[in-house]
């Protein structure tokens, strides 16, 4: 069984941390994007221009050193989100044998 979480960069090194205390195997994936391309995508959900901005400039601190934490890397900047779930259940399929 395995339990898939969203979290920040804080979030998993929390989570990866308890779970080794008991032994329990975790793996990350980094799921990257170009700003641009977040930017759009923000635009296009309906978020406000002021919440945009302040969102991303909290993520680059927050996401700086994201990839210390993860095992796997999954650009989805230039590919549909079809292809993005695809590519991450392919990883989590190689991790579960």
């Amino acid at each position: 069984s395995y339990k898939i979480i969203v979290a920040n960069p804080d979030g998993v090194k929390a989570i990866t941390d308890k779970c080794s205390k008991y032994d329990i195997p975790t793996s990350t994936i980094l799921i990257k994007t170009d700003d641009n391309r977040r930017k759009i995508r923000l635009q296009k959900r309906g978020d406000d221009i002021e919440e945009i901005k302040r969102r991303m400039i909290a993520d680059e601190k927050d996401f700086a050193d994201a990839k210390r934490y993860a095992n796997h890397k999954v650009d989805n900047s230039r590919i549909s989100l079809d292809l993005t779930v695809n590519k991450i259940k392919r990883i989590i399929e190689r991790e579960r044998k």
